[in-house]
């Protein structure tokens, strides 16, 4: 189920550019790590709820229960 979810949503990483100094660089590599994980509930949110909406038929196909759906649904976003 979770490799279904993977699957749908691809993750690019962003790097901070034109950032100088010792202290800036760990604020830009801060930003950028609360940015990615922010993109990742998104994009886990948004591959549930695709899967939510498709029909049983097309679960079936691609070796998915509604039962795994629904347990995969009701999770929080920021749990994997």
């Amino acid at each position: 189920m979770a490799q279904v979810i993977n699957n749908l949503g691809s993750r690019s990483t962003v790097r901070p550019n034109g950032i100088r100094g010792a202290n800036s660089s760990y604020i830009g590599e801060g930003l950028v790590t609360l940015f990615n994980r922010v993109h990742d509930w998104s994009e886990r949110r948004r591959a549930r709820n695709h899967l939510y909406q498709m029909p049983d038929y097309i679960l079936h196909d691609i070796g998915v229960s509604r039962a795994e759906v629904e347990s995969e649904y009701q999770k929080p976003f920021w749990q994997a």
